[in-house]
């Protein structure tokens, strides 16, 4: 139970960087094709899994 807690705090943490991040950028990013997104979205994913797979509820 508290594992499962854990992952869903740490997506919710995963979603508010992306939202900040396309708060920060959304004027860059409106000019990127989709392609160029797509890549960005998934490197941003692939970069804050590993570092949120490492963490736990009090890391947060």
């Amino acid at each position: 139970m508290d594992k499962d807690l854990d992952r869903f705090e740490a997506e919710l943490a995963r979603e508010q960087v992306l939202q900040n991040l396309l708060k920060r950028y959304g004027k860059m990013l409106r000019r990127t094709s989709k392609n160029e997104w797509d890549k960005i979205e998934n490197d941003i994913y692939e970069t804050t899994r590993v570092t949120i797979d490492n963490l736990t509820a009090d890391d947060l």
